[in-house]
């Protein structure tokens, strides 16, 4: 966007046949206005000489007469799985930001379809930490549908695994249940050095 002085600061004379003297740049970083897209799609339904009805084939995803798209999805998945942000934060940061209004129910019916699709990662992912020469090791605990739960986490400056396990009852490890979930290492493992006062 170019902005053109109209008159001279000095003189006051009009600038309408100065010189180019230079010009000087300021920036304003912002993102666009974030708002839910409807598209609809009108499967036409037509009837043959011989009375015969037919319906077009709804695209690929298009299975219900309203549904949230892939992009929605992504962002449920993304705010809940990777920010820890509760569901129903979720739900209310979705409707503030773009206008959508997903309930909680279909916030919790995203994830297990994103964990599906990513397995495969996660399988490759563990593999590779195995075959790691040192594992750095850890744990955490993260409150879970109201219940504190162990987040173990298994890392090398590349990759990391995570899997959560509830607290044991009084007198179990925790450390031992959480520990079948993640990658058998033969090599080394740097456990968090830090320890309790």
């Amino acid at each position: 966007m170019e902005h053109v002085p109209a008159a001279c600061a000095g003189c006051g004379a009009g600038l309408a046949q100065a010189q180019p003297d230079g010009m000087v740049r300021r920036q304003v970083h912002d993102i666009p206005p974030i708002t839910a897209r409807v598209i609809e799609h009108r499967l036409a339904r037509l009837r043959c000489a011989w009375g015969h009805r037919t319906r077009a084939q709804a695209p690929a995803g298009v299975s219900a007469p309203a549904r949230y798209g892939p992009n929605l999805r992504a962002l449920a998945a993304y705010l809940v799985v990777y920010q820890h942000v509760p569901v129903a934060r979720a739900a209310q940061l979705i409707a503030d930001v773009t206008g959508a209004r997903p309930s909680t129910g279909w916030i919790t019916s995203v994830l297990a379809p994103t964990a599906a699709s990513v397995s495969p990662t996660n399988a490759a992912i563990l593999d590779l930490l195995r075959a790691a020469d040192v594992l750095h090791v850890d744990e955490t605990s993260s409150n879970i549908t109201g219940i504190r739960w162990w987040v173990h986490v298994a890392t090398t400056p590349l990759l990391t695994a995570s899997s959560p396990a509830p607290l044991p009852r009084p007198g179990r490890g925790h450390r031992v249940r959480g520990a079948a979930r993640l990658p058998r290492h033969p090599g080394p493992r740097q456990p968090d050095p830090l320890r309790r006062l």
